[in-house]
């Protein structure tokens, strides 16, 4: 609805790539979000996947990445925890849209069950995207109470990294 995409797609037209777009996918992204998304990545044998979006795309990119390289794991909720895949998934290229998810540069993703009614939270070191893209000229139509909210997400992130005992 923001036109990002179309910044992207122009971009792989003047290269003449071939892509096929997936663009159903919910805030808090779902099983059958990536189911669907799924079926759309295995109709059309797809290589490799451009997230352009939020955390919701780009977790979403992440699962249907991992389980086209890892077929056992097809159910989805399957992927919740801290698995051990085999594979790494399709090399995934993320253009964050949003601040503060970081679900550009992690190894977690959250995933809504909708029959348990519980989001799941993934964590894989095979869902890494091969490739990070932080365009602010993809963010900058983005409305400013979203610019904002996500914006202190990001800061909140870094604050936590900087106080955590953990650290």
């Amino acid at each position: 609805q923001a036109g990002v995409t179309g910044k992207v797609t122009s971009l792989l037209d003047a290269s003449g790539i071939v892509y096929n777009e997936f663009l159903n996918i919910k805030p808090n992204p779902t099983t059958s979000n990536v189911q669907e998304g799924l079926m759309t990545a295995q109709i059309h044998n797809v290589d490799a996947i451009v997230a352009v979006g939020g955390g919701s795309v780009i977790d979403t990119a992440k699962a249907i990445s991992i389980i086209m390289t890892n077929p056992e794991h097809g159910g989805v909720v399957s992927l919740e925890g801290a698995v051990e895949t085999r594979n790494k998934g399709l090399p995934l290229f993320a253009l964050p849209t949003t601040a503060g998810t970081a679900a550009e540069v992690t190894i977690n993703y959250v995933i809504t069950d909708e029959i348990n009614v519980k989001k799941m939270v993934c964590v894989d070191v095979h869902d890494i995207p091969v490739c990070s893209i932080i365009d602010p000229d993809l963010m900058q139509d983005m409305p400013q109470q979203l610019a904002a909210s996500t914006g202190m997400d990001a800061l909140t992130h870094a604050m936590e990294g900087y106080t955590t005992k953990a650290a």
